[in-house]
């Protein structure tokens, strides 16, 4: 009898956590982003891939994706709710995270740039509980429905610039806020400096931005 016990317990409880594998499976989808205005050399390597392959035309991009551009490459990435990444020459960009939870409608966004720039614009987010984050060898940077590019030197040394919104940086236990219209730098060591972006940069920034619109992808 106790062991009958044991075993209906033991099957209960297999059959509590399929239902919430099942339940969290259908809650939460992947978002895919589309790669676009690819120009150069430009090589992608997905999740569970051992190479990178080149890309020459329009295609899907998989959580757990990385992309890689050459000193010639750059490429656009497109997600169907508008927002969109610029990569620039000499960037490494891994895409973390990217889905959409139904239950709470919220998103959860999280990149990794090793290395290069991207300039990124972000549309609102749905929730309070809704995450955009890309991290860098020295920072990381949440922004809520914002337009910025991040730079990050062959040493780690990162910048952050920003062109609409805010956005919310933090250099090791340090907190910043960088305003529309400011840079922060974050040396290697952690030493930061705000200023005010100059008319070159903010030139560039529109430049670069202009070059994302476009329709998004369905999906």
């Amino acid at each position: 009898m106790r062991r009958a016990a044991v075993l209906f317990i033991i099957v209960f409880v297999l059959i509590v956590f399929s239902a919430i594998l099942l339940t969290n499976s259908i809650t939460i989808v992947q978002r895919i982003a589309r790669i676009s205005n690819v120009r150069g050399s430009v090589e992608l390597q997905p999740l569970g891939a051992e190479a990178f392959k080149p890309v020459t035309s329009d295609r899907n991009v998989r959580s757990g994706a990385v992309l890689r551009t050459g000193a010639d490459g750059r490429a656009t990435l497109r997600w169907s709710d508008g927002t969109s990444i610029r990569v620039a020459p000499n960037t490494t960009l891994t895409i973390d995270k990217c889905r959409f939870d139904k239950r709470r409608e919220s998103s959860l966004s999280q990149f990794t740039l090793s290395a290069g720039r991207v300039w990124v614009h972000v549309v609102k987010l749905l929730s309070a509980e809704s995450k955009f984050e890309i991290s860098t060898p020295t920072a990381t940077a949440g922004v809520r429905g914002t337009a910025f590019a991040i730079d990050v030197a062959t040493d780690g040394a990162t910048n952050v610039l920003v062109y609409e919104g805010r956005v919310e940086v933090h250099a090791g236990s340090k907190p910043f806020g960088v305003k529309q219209g400011q840079a922060l730098a974050i040396a290697k060591g952690g030493d930061t400096s705000l200023r005010e972006l100059s008319d070159k940069e903010r030139a560039e920034g529109e430049e670069a931005l202009a070059d994302t619109s476009g329709p998004p992808p369905s999906g």
